[in-house]
């Protein structure tokens, strides 16, 4: 097969490395720390679910989640492995002895140390092929160069597991748009860096499918000649950097603005069509020498006045849904939607563009073609015109979501800030990062915990603001009645009721917080020191008690 490194791809291979999943596919996202063999932490969030993946020189050696449902001990008994009743007592002995649940098991006897290695890649397996699930959620990659190999590695291969995650959770329609998108480009060989793919596990007929790939077969031509079995693996080796679409519609860099001032190259003779009408190609003319001065003029101006057309069109359809890109209202049939697509598609296709022989217009008509064709590839039949009307209701809703995800990103940037300065006791700093937390996603209960914490540390030392105490009980308060299952939550009430003086409360608060959490060191500790307290009380009493018999 041929190969192709001409074309940049940036904009297709090289997501940023901190963005939300709406805007940013997971597979993408991975294709690029795996194939930049990058060593760090890649963070995901979606609501109150945490994960966090761990690679070193773009291998995946471990995925850690704080989703209940995903620990050890759930996922043996969900698979079969343990029965109820072994899961439970592993929980009591964890909380009593302050183990991990693997060593816990073992000791009980219901796994042993021989299939505790296997049993924790298949745990993070599982883990890492629900996030292909996940339609959205904040994610940021941070850069480490002391990344330390776990105990157990979890084994995955990064290409199998996006290959798996792809064909098994990932949506088709994302799929499906994606390459409809770039349907008109060949596809080849890239020799730039590539995630190894181990082709010889390919299905067999997977592997005749890559064998078709020649660099000059369009998208659209093997989608159409193999159908929808060819969809995952082009996007899979596209995703991974095994195949490229040439010169695909926006894998340039910026889509570039006409530069002002500039004189233009000499252009064909003018059209006949207005500039705010997307020109048809001229014909060529049988003579190939230039026109008079006055023509040429004519003809120079005509160009920038296309290439201001085409950007105007490009920054109005950018910020589109489907059917406005389409020019058509939300409740447009197919028939409508049909033809408004071929007409914008004679109209913006490149071909009409490529006799001017400039690489601006190019690029803004690949840009703008490309907008049409993914609009006619989420709307264009009746499942997907279905799905897309559920998804965004109305153009209002479509955008207050895309700002939502802005905001959402920029509050976990704000949070994990103030974690930081909160560690290093910059409580002011640390105030501040929280604040803008909470006002950018009010909705958070974490965040609006760990404001709340962060004012307590700040104010609970002489002189001790008793206001300010209040107001951090009450934002913790809020934030655990929001989510019931923040153990931290609770252990930080219990510590402001017994600054308090409120030691029955305070018992109450640790003793929720290690019903949620048994690993709950903090808990165990301030339960053990009421335990103690209360032992010596009676200890008091009853020899009191014998002096006072005697």
């Amino acid at each position: 097969m041929e190969s192709v490194s001409t074309y940049r791809i940036e904009e297709i291979l090289n997501p940023p490395l901190i963005g939300d999943l709406r805007n940013y596919p997971l597979p993408f996202v991975l294709g690029r720390v795996g194939r930049e063999q990058q060593d760090g932490f890649l963070r995901l969030k979606r609501g109150d679910m945490k994960k966090e993946i761990v690679f070193k020189g773009g291998t995946t050696l471990e995925i850690r989640s704080n989703i209940v449902n995903e620990c050890l001990g759930r996922f043996l008994q969900r698979t079969g492995k343990i029965s109820d009743s072994v899961y439970e007592e592993s929980l009591r002995i964890m909380s009593a002895e302050g183990k991990k649940q693997g060593e816990v098991l073992m000791a009980m006897g219901a796994i042993s140390s021989h299939e505790l290695p296997e049993l924790l890649k298949k745990q993070a397996r599982e883990r890492f092929l629900d996030l292909f699930s996940w339609p959205e959620g904040a994610y940021r990659f941070f850069p480490s160069a002391d990344i330390k190999e776990p105990e157990v590695s979890s084994g995955l291969e990064l290409a199998a597991i996006i290959y798996e995650g792809v064909s098994t959770r990932f949506p088709k329609e994302r799929i499906q748009v994606f390459l409809e998108s770039h349907r008109d480009q060949p596809l080849a060989r890239s020799d730039r860096q590539a995630l190894a793919f181990d082709e010889n596990r390919l299905k067999l007929s997977d592997r005749r499918i890559l064998k078709a790939i020649n660099g000059k077969s369009r998208v659209g031509d093997l989608l159409d000649r193999f159908g929808s079995e060819a969809q995952v693996l082009f996007y899979t080796l596209i995703v991974t950097g095994v195949l490229i679409p040439i010169a695909a519609p926006g894998t340039g860099a910026e889509i570039p603005r006409p530069p002002a001032g500039k004189k233009a190259d000499p252009a064909p003779p003018p059209l006949s069509a207005p500039p705010s009408v997307p020109p048809a190609a001229p014909a060529a003319t049988a003579s190939g020498g230039r026109e008079e001065d006055a023509e040429d003029k004519s003809s120079s101006s005509s160009k920038e006045e296309i290439l201001e057309d085409l950007q105007s069109t490009y920054e109005k359809l950018r910020d589109l849904d489907s059917f406005g890109i389409l020019g058509l209202k939300q409740d447009a049939d197919l028939a409508r939607i049909k033809q408004s697509y071929f007409r914008l598609a004679r109209t913006y296709h490149p071909d009409r563009f490529s006799v001017f022989g400039n690489e601006e217009m190019k690029k803004l008509s690949n840009a703008v073609f490309a907008l049409v064709s993914q609009a006619f590839a989420t709307i264009g039949n009746e499942e997907g015109r279905k799905k897309y009307l559920d998804s965004i209701r109305t153009a209002d809703k479509q955008a207050e979501l895309e700002k939502g995800a802005e905001k959402l990103v920029n509050a976990e940037l704000q949070y994990q800030k103030g974690e930081m300065l909160l560690k290093q006791k910059e409580y002011d700093q640390a105030l501040e990062a929280l604040d803008w937390a909470v006002k950018l996603n009010a909705e958070e209960p974490e965040y609006r915990m760990t404001l709340g914490w962060a004012i307590y540390k700040k104010y609970s030392t002489p002189p001790i603001d008793e206001n300010k105490i209040k107001e951090a009980a009450r934002l913790i308060k809020q934030a655990t009645e929001r989510n019931p299952r923040l153990d931290k939550g609770f252990y930080y009430l219990g510590t402001i009721s017994k600054l308090s003086g409120n030691e029955d409360e305070a018992r109450q608060y640790f003793t929720r917080a290690l019903e949620i959490n048994p690993k709950s060191l903090e808990a165990q500790r301030e339960l053990r020191v009421f335990e103690m307290r209360k032992q010596k009380t009676e200890e008091k009493k009853s020899t009191f008690s014998r002096l006072f018999k005697r």
